[in-house]
């Protein structure tokens, strides 16, 4: 709440002015997924785009490693 509140909620719901399609994008943090944030989101008709739980194929980084190593 105290960075949600004061900075995430105001600068989205400008952004959003400026951008009615925007979306948000977050990883699966416990506080991303917690049901204040999920309402409050809801409550300000901000987006979530869908990110999957476990996305090792979206990792870029795991097939350079495995080059390197």
């Amino acid at each position: 709440e105290r960075i949600l509140n004061p900075l995430l909620y105001p600068f989205a719901c400008d952004a959003q002015i400026a951008c009615p399609n925007l979306l948000i994008m977050e990883d699966n943090a416990p506080s991303h997924v917690h049901q204040y944030h999920n309402l409050t989101c809801e409550h300000l008709s901000l987006q979530k785009l869908v990110w999957p739980r476990n996305s090792p194929d979206l990792n870029p980084i795991k097939s350079i490693f495995c080059e390197i190593k």
